[in-house]
């Protein structure tokens, strides 16, 4: 049986039409694609071009700090805790003006060395290098630029966009080191002149001593007291100070470092006493502080909690000679304290020996 005519008609207009859609549809989703691309593309170049300087940046922060006498092991340590670019601004402007103190640089690359050399964890991401995998290759850049510009379909297009797609950031960061943004300048003539003076000025009375003159110098003034072994003290004082003030572990500032210092004098006739002594009779005068005064300032530094007058105990170990003699049948042991005299045979000799006893 034939069919209609209009049957035909119908059906050649029916896929006509389907045609019409489908070009239409194709030519919908290719200018959808060129939107994507004038979208999407430049966004990735602009990300790209992102990292490139970023790489650029970091290697020359390596480098730059290299020339100036870190490690490079030290140098990546620090980019990756984003502490190198201000190490590298701080010791510029203090050569600027001829601050810079030259132990710096070798203590700042030993200080870091010996943090990681001493954490296996901390070893591990200095190791895995600078960046990674996180920056794609020129090559890989341009594969995939060609691609994505040449693509057809969205599929096409996405698995283009893949290969320009930087991967994450493998590159492990670290923590801060404890450096302070204060350290590495010099500590001058001057500064230790300051210091003398105001450790003077506060301990006069503490050292039994009294402030007689000031002499005048190229530096400023220099108190002058009148007993001149109070000089030397405090001069054993200001040195412990500096030396915590350019320590780069040490994030005390100076006023700090020297109010404990302060401190730490002003214990002593307390700390005497608990052993029955007193400052400034017998071996406990000025020589026996200046003596000791860098362990126990040390020892506020490594346990700052310490009450300070337990810090000079260790280091009082003989009863002074105005203590008052022990009881009867009682001796002072090496710490000062009174025990009973021991009546047992001593009993590491030979028992013909111990007889005669």
């Amino acid at each position: 049986m034939a069919l209609p005519k209009g049957f035909w008609i119908g059906a050649n207009s029916f896929f006509e039409q389907k045609d019409e859609d489908e070009k239409a549809a194709k030519l919908f989703l290719a200018e959808q694609l060129t939107k994507t691309k004038s979208i999407v593309l430049p966004e990735l170049l602009t990300r790209l071009s992102a990292q490139r300087t970023k790489r650029t940046e970091r290697k020359t922060r390596i480098s730059g700090a290299q020339l100036l006498g870190f490690s490079e092991r030290t140098a990546i340590a620090l980019e990756k805790s984003g502490q190198l670019e201000m190490q590298l601004a701080r010791i510029a402007q203090l050569n600027k003006t001829q601050k810079l103190d030259q132990d710096y640089i070798p203590m700042l690359d030993r200080y870091v060395s010996i943090k990681i050399d001493n954490d296996e964890d901390l070893a591990a991401a200095i190791g895995s290098g600078l960046t990674g995998n996180s920056f794609i290759s020129e090559e890989e850049q341009m594969e995939g630029l060609i691609l994505a510009m040449h693509s057809t379909t969205e599929e096409d297009f996405s698995k283009a966009v893949e290969l320009l797609q930087p991967p994450a950031d493998s590159s492990t960061t670290v923590d801060p080191f404890g450096i302070s943004i204060t350290k590495g300048a010099r500590v001058t003539e001057n500064d230790r002149r300051k210091i003398h003076n105001r450790l003077g000025r506060q301990l006069a009375a503490n050292l039994n001593t009294r402030v007689t003159d000031s002499i005048e110098t190229a530096d400023g003034e220099w108190l002058q007291f009148a007993d001149p072994s109070v000089s030397s003290f405090l001069s054993e004082m200001v040195d412990s100070i500096v030396h915590y003030e350019t320590d780069i572990g040490t994030q005390l500032s100076r006023d700090t470092l020297i109010e404990t210092a302060e401190d730490l004098v002003e214990v002593i006739p307390a700390a005497l006493v608990e052993s029955s002594n007193s400052f400034g009779s017998g071996k406990y005068g000025l020589p026996w502080a200046q003596k000791n005064f860098a362990s126990v300032f040390k020892g506020k530094m490594l346990q700052p909690d310490i009450e300070d007058r337990k810090l000079w105990q260790p280091f009082i170990r003989a009863v002074g000679p105005d203590s008052p003699p022990c009881p009867a049948g009682q001796v002072r042991n090496a710490a000062g304290v009174c025990e009973l005299i021991s009546t047992e045979p001593n009993r590491s000799l030979p028992p013909s020996l111990g007889e005669g006893l």
